[in-house]
């Protein structure tokens, strides 16, 4: 008894998948005149006709009227089968088959792979179900699935079906079915060969151990991160040789069911892709492998495209417009040292199948073919995308009132809704299942890509190495005495100096990270590894050292301390200010990548920042000077222009604690991520609604525990004034014009003062033309005036102070003045976007944080400062203990009050004038008593 449960079933948009044009691709080895070409189209249209529901041919060889009166798509008989929501019609499609290279007619002699023709099937019909695993296979004899309900309706007159079934491993399991029909009249819409069909034939006639080796599948990303496309690759290969593959046949269809779960690494490169699906293009090929001349040349059985980013992706080729971020990963990777490329799906590939051949053929001859391949067609394993969306993170929520050129923007929100709710309906998504997929989500987004963190590297990419090196002095030759002070330990963060120490270890008196348990209070995710930094015995004693040099309040001396301890880590962290101050930048940059350096070194094995999973307490002893590091290098790299390194290191320092955010990072990640067009990173951020938890305040981190996905904007990061005007242009560099303009209308609603500030900023006129029409409306000349002091206004000054830059562009400084027009112009938004006058109780911990940190600007310190005098030791001899407690009473008596005698004898005067100070060695009045006040 079949037990599987239908999720959901699509229809395919017949406007979706029309039909390319007749001839519109041809094999170039195929050649024929006009005459001839209609001769072989009569043949093949016979053999179309034999091709009977089971695989054999009729005995009479014609057709009925009524198959003569069908037109080659099915897709309009398919549709009346069932009924289903019309918004899972954009979950799939089938991509353009001129991307899919296949082997030609002449391969056997020259290797040479040419343009695919349409395929022999088309999409027209799409189910899911879910269940026990051994109750998926075999779904077409299921009453739920489409074949069942179209041989109901059509019974002898439906076309020959090819189902093919994937069945995804997970929590829960689900078989993703798709249903191709067998097209009519093949040989007037698509020129299929002869051979394809005849292979077909022979496909549906032969037992299982024939279709287990010639059944090949072409995989692709088409779009989606850089780890899933380097893991999934792009090589066809015979799924049987690595995937238990099993075939079931009726008397109308065939259907393939392909087991993920049955190969241990397809398995976890599928789990991999469920946990980007919902930025995942993938496409999939089937093709039966022709092996002799005979069969050649190959043709398409059939393809499909997950839809769910179709749209984007359009944009962005029709915009094509940004080279460098298309090959960013690609330069990135030619930096590093040279080292074995990903497998990807090259661990599917067997000595004896088809892939073997054809990894010669890209190399030798077809260059191109991976790249176009890449774009085409996608593996078993890789079908996740329909399940996926089950559930990661809630789905955005579209404003109600759209024009109608949002549309496709509000059926993709349908689709996340719709799919949650079948889910919930299904009862297989418990409390623990759903929670497990939001940290699966949450992690994704907080996962850094270590490649981009080195600004070095960076500079590279931008420069070039050549001018880099130049710059710095060109590449001189290491001294073979350094050799003994590298580490084995290869970094990613920093290039670290040849001229640098080599750092302690552990037990010489260095430090380590340590596993620790959750901590208390709210928002902590048991599903995330936990660290803490544990100090050596020589370290701590170094560190009781370092507290007496800070007393000092003078940086020779702990200039003197570091000469000892070469990377003592607040040490290096307090000398990055001095220099800082001083207006040496690049000794203080020197500092941070030190202390930074000897950080990474002491990682634990399983402290993986790429997986997002790693979380650290601020408040646990020693763990601030971690965050406090990388906060210092966010700020250094970014003034330097590496804005991708900055980003990387601001979602490392927010990782760390996300909803906590002790560093206040999120003040400042969207800059870097709009400066780096990492624009998805914050659509994908505000679709997660991390709620936001004030760790500082003892009484704010005693609260209860809400879940970690709320629904109460009050208590969401997604309040936080920068967050939604970096919204807004996110969406404008995706080219969502229309969805950025709404969400900066809003923006500017809800904080109007911020409009008048940035274009002073800006130094945009406002004295005429639009801005001051704008300016002079009742939406802005009318807005209430938000409180100096008030942490709003704190935020908003913040924000004009980081990311005005990103407004002085012509073209964006247009898109605010559509925002604020818009904003004029529609009073019923106006209505029902009242202005914010303070910011949510939970954000009101970001009332710490400092303007300057979040300012390129740098204050430097005059010249007669008491901190850039000279040190009095002589020949600068370190001092001992005792030295050291001296210095440090006599800086506490300066600060008590004390003037030295031999001053200058006017200021001195002047200064015993104020009722604090006193001169050294004087003598109290007589009668001990106090002074006169």
């Amino acid at each position: 008894m079949m037990c599987a449960t239908p999720l959901m079933t699509r229809r395919q948009s017949p406007k979706q998948h029309q039909a390319a044009a007749p001839g519109s691709a041809r094999c170039v080895e195929n050649q024929k005149s006009n005459k001839a070409v209609t001769a072989e189209q009569n043949r093949i249209n016979t053999v179309t006709m034999e091709v009977s529901r089971s695989g054999s041919p009729k005995k009479d060889g014609s057709a009925s009227p009524q198959s003569k009166e069908k037109s080659s798509s099915w897709k309009a008989q398919a549709a009346a089968c069932a009924t289903q929501d019309a918004a899972l019609r954009r979950i799939w499609i089938e991509p353009d088959h001129a991307n899919i290279k296949l082997r030609g007619k002449t391969y056997l002699e020259d290797n040479v792979k040419v343009t695919a023709d349409p395929p022999l099937f088309e999409l027209v019909w799409f189910d899911l179900f879910h269940g026990k695993h051994e109750d998926l296979f075999h779904i077409s004899q299921s009453k739920h699935s489409f074949v069942q309900k179209a041989t109901a309706k059509y019974g002898n007159d439906m076309p020959q079906i090819l189902t093919i079934t994937i069945l995804i491993p997970g929590t829960p399991e689900v078989a993703c079915v798709q249903y191709f029909a067998l097209k009519h009249q093949q040989c007037e819409t698509a020129r299929a060969t002869e051979e394809g069909l005849t292979l077909w034939k022979r496909f549906c006639d032969g037992d299982d151990a024939f279709r287990r080796t010639r059944l090949k599948l072409i995989p692709g990303i088409a779009e989606g991160p850089w780890v899933v496309k380097k893991s999934v690759g792009a090589k066809p290969f015979i799924i049987s040789n690595v995937l238990e593959v099993s075939y079931f046949q009726g008397p109308n269809y065939l259907e393939a069911v392909v087991d993920v779960s049955s190969d241990r690494i397809a398995k976890h490169v599928t789990s991999l892709c469920r946990s980007h699906a919902s930025s995942l293009t993938v496409d999939m090929g089937f093709v039966i492998e022709g092996k002799d001349e005979a069969e050649l040349p190959e043709s398409l059985l059939c393809c499909v495209r997950s839809a769910r980013q179709i749209k984007r992706m359009n944009k962005l080729a029709a915009a094509s417009a940004v080279p460098d971020d298309v090959d960013e990963e690609e330069e990135e990777e030619e930096l590093e040292d040279k080292r074995p490329a990903p497998a990807g799906f090259l661990f599917l590939v067997d000595s004896d199948s088809d892939s073997d051949e054809e990894d010669d053929d890209d190399d030798d001859d077809d260059d191109g073919d991976e790249d176009e391949e890449e774009g085409s067609d996608e593996e078993a394993s890789d079908s996740v995308p329909a399940p996926a969306p089950v559930a990661v993170v809630e789905p955005k929520k579209i404003f109600a009132k759209k024009k109608q050129s949002k549309k496709h923007e509000e059926s993709e929100e349908d689709v996340d809704k719709l799919l949650d709710e079948m889910v919930a309906q299904a009862g297989e998504m418990t409390v623990e299942v759903a929670t497990s997929l939001r940290n699966q989500a949450e992690n994704t987004l907080l996962s850094v890509h270590l490649h981009s963190v080195n600004a070095d590297k960076e500079m590279m990419r931008i420069f070039g190495v050549k001018e880099v090196r130049e710059a710095s002095g060109g590449r001189q030759r290491m001294d073979p005495r350094a050799l003994g002070r590298k580490t084995t330990k290869k970094v990613f963060m920093v290039t670290p100096h040849d001229e640098w120490p080599r750092p302690p270890t552990f037990v010489s008196g260095g430090i380590r990270w340590t596993r620790s348990n959750k901590p208390k209070g709210p928002c902590w995710s048991g599903a995330c590894q936990y660290y803490e930094i544990s100090w050596s015995a020589a370290y701590k004693k170094a560190q009781a050292e370092f507290e007496l040099v800070q007393q000092t309040h003078d940086p020779n001396v702990v200039g003197l301390f570091l000469r000892r301890y070469p990377f003592h880590i607040d040490a290096l962290l307090q000398m990055s200010e001095v220099f800082q101050h001083h207006g040496q930048m690049d000794h203080a940059s020197d500092c941070i990548k030190r202390c930074v350096y000897v950080l990474e070194l002491a990682w634990a094995d399983q402290f993986d920042v790429t997986k997002g999973n790693c979380r650290m307490d601020f408040h646990t002893e020693h763990n601030d000077a971690f965050y406090r590091a990388l906060f210092l290098l966010m700020k250094q790299v970014g003034r330097r222009g590496c804005v991708r390194s900055a980003f990387e290191v601001a979602k490392m320092v927010l990782s760390l604690d996300p909803h906590g955010d002790p560093m206040n990072v999120l003040l400042a990640i969207d800059y870097y991520a709009l400066a780096a067009r990492q624009c998805q990173f914050l659509i994908d951020l505000a679709a997660a609604k991390f709620s936001a938890v004030d760790r500082m305040n003892a009484a704010a981190a005693d609260k209860p525990k809400r879940p970690k996905q709320v629904t109460d904007e009050a208590e969401c990061i997604n309040a936080l004034p920068n967050l939604q005007f970096s919204l807004a242009l996110a969406h404008y560099f995706n080219e969502n014009k229309d969805t950025a303009r709404e969400l900066l209308a809003k923006a500017l609603l809800q904080f109007p003062s911020v409009l008048p500030a940035l274009l002073e900023k800006c130094s945009v006129s406002t004295t005429s033309g639009e801005w001051a029409t704008v300016l002079g409306s009742r939406v802005f000349a009318n807005a209430s005036h938000v409180a100096d002091g008030s942490v709003l206004q704190h935020l908003l000054d913040i924000y004009v102070t980081r990311n005005f830059s990103l407004w002085k562009v012509n073209e964006v400084q247009r898109f605010l003045l559509e925002g604020a027009k818009h904003a004029v112009d529609f009073p019923s938004l106006s209505q029902s976007t009242p202005q914010v006058m303070e910011v949510p109780e939970a954000l009101l911990k970001y009332r710490r944080a400092v303007t300057a940190d979040y300012s390129d600007e740098i204050t430097t310190l005059p010249a007669d400062h008491p901190m850039m005098q000279q040190l009095q030791i002589p020949n600068l001899e370190d001092l001992d203990e005792g030295q050291l407690e001296a210095l440090a009473r006599a800086q506490e008596q300066m600060a008590a009050g004390n003037l030295p005698a031999d001053a200058n004898p006017l200021l001195l005067f002047l200064q015993t004038l104020l009722p604090w100070n006193h001169v050294q060695g004087a003598r109290p009045p007589a009668g001990g008593g106090n002074p006169p006040q």
